[in-house]
């Protein structure tokens, strides 16, 4: 997963589109434990976003949700 991504949004309607559908496919066929967890894991991205810190590298997500953040 590239935390160097800079995408080219059309604006903020644009933006909130693409997340949607970036969480929509991350807990796509997730349920339970599962889903919880990858909620977790993209509260945390959006938290070092928002106080722009560096990708955390001691989180370490489950497997499955590994599979899907593709890390």
């Amino acid at each position: 997963m590239s935390d160097e991504y800079e995408g080219n949004f059309g604006g903020p309607n644009d933006a909130e589109t693409r997340i949607r559908a970036a969480v929509g496919y991350l807990l796509r066929e997730a349920a339970g434990s599962a889903r919880a967890d990858i909620v977790r894991e993209i509260i945390a991205i959006v938290n070092e976003v928002a106080h722009d810190l560096p990708p955390s590298t001691h989180r370490k997500p489950r497997p499955d949700c590994q599979r899907r953040l593709n890390i």
